[in-house]
């Protein structure tokens, strides 16, 4: 007997004479369901433990929904045998590889599914649990070894199952059952499970290595709910791999067999069974209430349910009508919160042959009821799906609105949005900007299905969302000394710079210190969409120091592409800049991706040129003399890029950006796809930092 069928049991009894529930009652229940609970395991899926977490994680969300598309909240999650929560489900650190799923909700089937996951990737998994009627149960088997025989037999030790598979899930009547499995090389493993109506049972086997001790004996007790006082009833027992028994109240009780006991007393009564062989033994525990002739057991319910029409195609309605007596709650398939007598319409949308089921339970026990609906195929059929997206072109950042409609049960739209209604509309944005394709796949009856497209063009983005800001400090001073701090920002509302506070969103302004030591000094820009820091260093020191080469940093509007020959290849002095000492000058770009990933090679180096006609190039290059700055993969964003270290001339200088497939030919180390689109990619800004002789 479940804790539930004690608890309601007591419930019903001592509302009759006025009492409530007192602690000592309770405690008899708790004493019960632990002495229960001994007699059937409850681990998990013995199979290997999680996966240990790795920095490049697959995303894993889980929902659960029921087969009218209702989410269903608290489904224990699984896996890999390890309870992990609850549905709604979300973990973002699993390691790519094979997992296996299972979902556990009182009132529901098992849910199964086997995973291949990949990292960096994200999976939305939603579960459809089917609803356990109210007369039966499920019982689901996992067991560690391949290729082990698995038997479930009855109360009376008859074979109802064997399979070789490490899974399997029967739907039981309520009742006592064995559960066996065999291996060569293996010991037997054997247990004795409670089925309860409406509930879904686990069993995890967990196989031995062959030894010499001797089976483990399981033994199965059954009894009424409750009898009269004085009354006889009749106990029943029944054990496996036992050589002695002993049951409460039983003389001499046999391996199995059945007895006639009676209690006097009122209330309570606990009956023991205990199965032993030479080293090992297994115990269970049922209950019974004893009431007396005074207050004699409340008349059972009964129940009735009908549907009207009991034939209707895909689409139509049926009248569920149900009545009950001596009933205090009623449950009906497919109704929810039924009152005890009442109708309602429910609508079917898949073919099939539905059984519905009506409980009524009362203060004397339950009863059930059943009828049964035909849905049948509307002829002929034609499925049909509209999808479109408006506007077909948006800058990036934006949304376009999605509409669909269909004459099928549902759809499954890609790009993030999901299973959805026949019907409805979306906003949707993209993480990057060039052509997308939306796909809606729609599903009706007999499997059938169909398939529209709608395009957006995403614009790529003239400037980032987000602020960009570019720092430059003195990088040595005397103690009291002046330091320059200069600041560049662009789409920037304001700017915040250590030891200055708020400040323009660009400027320059000297600051001096009062003690040695090294300062990092930060500069955040802030807009709407967010922020972005840059920073730098300043050493102070107590002896004087000698006149220093001050940083660079310069604002830039260059942009170069691959798909316009020599004129999108170039753009020729983008900034301008003079130096009064020659010198090694390491030069940094303010880099804009603004693609994403629909362009791969997004990639630039620049060359510098002085007014007396002498073109500098890196002397770190790595293409020939020249650095390549590589695309970034990711969504549309601003990168600080290292361009080389140079060698200039004192005087003024000149930065020429040149695209990467100006050279490509040469040195094809840095492609990443065939080059056939723009592969547009620009410079908001440089810095350029003396290094030395």
């Amino acid at each position: 007997m479940n804790m539930n069928k004690q608890l309601n049991i007591l419930n019903r009894v001592l509302a009759r004479r006025g009492r409530l529930i007192g602690n000592v009652t309770m405690k008899k229940a708790w004493m019960l369901f632990a002495a229960v609970a001994l007699g059937c395991s409850k681990a998990q899926l013995p199979v290997e433990p999680l996966k240990t977490n790795t920095p490049a994680a697959a995303t894993l969300q889980v929902t659960a929904i029921n087969p009218e598309g209702q989410v269903i909240d608290q489904a224990e999650v699984y896996i890999d045998g390890e309870k992990v929560g609850a549905t709604p489900f979300v973990n973002d650190e699993l390691a790519g590889g094979a997992y296996t799923l299972r979902l556990v909700k009182p009132g529901y089937r098992v849910f199964i599914d086997n995973l291949q996951l990949e990292s960096s990737k994200q999976y939305k998994i939603e579960a459809l649990m089917q609803p356990l009627g109210p007369t039966q149960g499920e019982l689901f088997v996992t067991v560690d070894q391949e290729n082990a025989r698995l038997h479930v037999m009855d109360f009376s030790q008859n074979v109802i199952n064997q399979t070789t598979s490490r899974e399997t899930a029967l739907l039981l009547s309520p009742g006592g059952y064995f559960v066996s499995a065999e291996k060569s090389g293996y010991n037997k493993s054997l247990v004795a499970v409670a089925v309860n109506a409406g509930e879904a049972t686990v069993v995890n086997l967990q196989m031995q290595a062959l030894d010499s001790a001797p089976p483990s004996p399981a033994i199965i007790l059954s009894m009424a709910d409750s009898a009269l006082a004085g009354a006889n009833f009749t106990v029943r027992w029944s054990s496996i791999n036992a050589t002695r028994v002993d049951v409460d109240f039983v003389t001499n009780p046999g391996l199995q067999g059945a007895a006639q006991v009676q209690f006097t007393q009122v209330g309570w009564h606990f009956v023991r069974a205990a199965a032993y062989n030479e080293n090992l033994s297994s115990t269970t525990v049922d209950s019974i209430y004893i009431y007396d002739t005074v207050t004699p057991p409340p008349p059972a319910p009964t129940m009735t349910l009908t549907s009207d029409p009991d034939t209707i195609t895909v689409g139509k309605k049926v009248n569920l009508t149900w009545r009950s007596t001596n009933a205090t709650t009623v449950n009906v398939d497919y109704v929810s919160q039924p009152s005890l007598n009442g109708s309602a319409q429910v609508q079917f949308d898949i073919v099939g042959t539905f059984t519905i089921h009506g409980t009524a339970y009362g203060l004397g026990g339950q009863a059930a009821a059943q009828t049964t609906v035909v849905v049948k195929e509307v002829s002929p059929f034609t499925m049909t799906l509209s999808l479109t997206a408006s506007p077909d072109s948006i800058g990036f950042g934006k949304t376009a609105l999605l509409q669909w409609q269909t004459n099928g049960s549902y759809v499954i739209i890609d790009h993030g949005v999901g299973t959805r209604g026949p019907a409805g509309e979306e906003e949707i944005s993209f993480a990057s900007p060039g052509q997308k394709t939306i796909t809606a796949t729609a599903y009706g009856l007999s499997n059938l299905t169909i398939a529209r497209q709608a395009h957006v063009y995403v614009k790529e983005a003239p400037q980032p969302l987000q602020p960009v800001i570019m720092l430059s400090v003195t990088s040595k001073v005397d103690v009291n000394a002046p330091a320059t701090i200069t600041w560049l920002s662009q789409n920037a509302d304001y700017v915040v710079v250590d030891f200055l506070g708020t400040v323009a969103v660009s400027g320059s302004v000297e600051k001096s210190f009062s003690s040695a030591g090294t300062r990092f000094i930060t500069a955040t820009a802030y807009n709407a969409r967010g922020y972005a820091s840059a920073i730098d260093t300043v050493e102070v020191v107590s002896q004087p120091v000698e006149d220093q080469v001050a940083d660079i940093i310069l604002p830039a509007d260059a942009k170069v592409r691959a798909d316009k020959g020599e004129e999108g290849y170039n753009s020729l002095n983008v900034a301008s800049f003079e130096i009064r000492k020659a010198g090694y000058y390491r030069i940094s770009a303010e880099a804009w991706f603004n693609s994403g990933d629909d362009q791969k090679n997004e990639s630039f180096y620049i060359l510098v040129r002085h007014t007396n006609g002498t073109v500098s190039s890196p002397r770190d290059g790595n293409a020939g003399v020249y650095m390549v700055v590589e695309d970034e993969a990711g969504a549309p964003h601003t990168s600080t890029s290292a361009c080389g270290s140079f060698y200039l001339d004192a005087g003024t200088n000149m930065i020429d950006m040149h695209h990467y497939a100006k050279i490509a030919s040469l040195y094809p180390q840095f492609i990443n796809v065939r080059i056939t689109g723009a592969e547009s990619v620009s410079a908001l800004g440089f810095k350029i930092v003396y290094v030395g002789n």
